[in-house]
């Protein structure tokens, strides 16, 4: 079975990182974003449903004291997100470690963590009156290395500031779960 887990930061911590994503969009491409906040997404395959339940209480994957783990998704209040991930072949350290650190947490038997895979990818999510060819170079010049990342980017479905179905990156073993309009960095 495969489910996808996504961790934000809590709304009372600052989101450092895409403070300074916000700015080298604003200093290196000479686009304006209001802001940038980030989403961590694991995609887990290879576990029974009644192990991927236990995943959220073992705190394998996040900080409670700083995230919040959700496998519905957390992106909200953007005007584009781009998510980035793993091409297939290229090697996934953190995906890697997420899964060692599941393998000890839910204490699996060696014959059960052996299908056990996970897949990370990153969601921007950006705030600013961006063009469709504004949020491409940004996913392409600044976010992800053509050679070894796929990215997506979308408008939130109605266009506006609001909650967001699952984009998934082109090429991911996950795929989309709804189908936005896509630009890509390149084919």
């Amino acid at each position: 079975m495969l489910r996808r887990f996504e961790v934000g930061l809590l709304s009372h911590v600052r989101d450092v990182v895409g403070e300074r994503v916000a700015r080298k969009i604003r200093n290196e491409l000479g686009i304006a974003v209001e802001r940038v906040r980030l989403v961590r997404v694991y995609t887990v395959e290879g576990l029974p449903a009644e192990r991927l339940d236990r995943i959220p209480a073992s705190q394998a994957l996040h900080d409670p004291v700083l995230h919040v783990l959700s496998d519905t998704p957390l992106a909200e209040g953007f005007d584009w997100i781009i998510e980035v991930g793993f091409r297939p072949g290229v090697t996934d350290n953190e995906g890697r470690t997420a899964r060692e650190t599941l393998v000890l947490a839910l204490g699996l038997p060696p014959e059960e963590a052996r299908d056990i895979k996970v897949y990370t990818s990153v969601q921007y999510l950006i705030s600013g009156a961006l063009s469709e060819a504004d949020a491409a170079r940004i996913g392409r010049d600044l976010l992800a290395n053509d050679r070894s990342s796929a990215t997506s980017a979308a408008p939130p479905p109605s266009g506006g500031r609001n909650r967001a179905s699952r984009p998934g990156p082109p090429g991911s073993r996950a795929g989309p779960t709804r189908a936005w309009p896509r630009c890509r960095s390149r084919p």
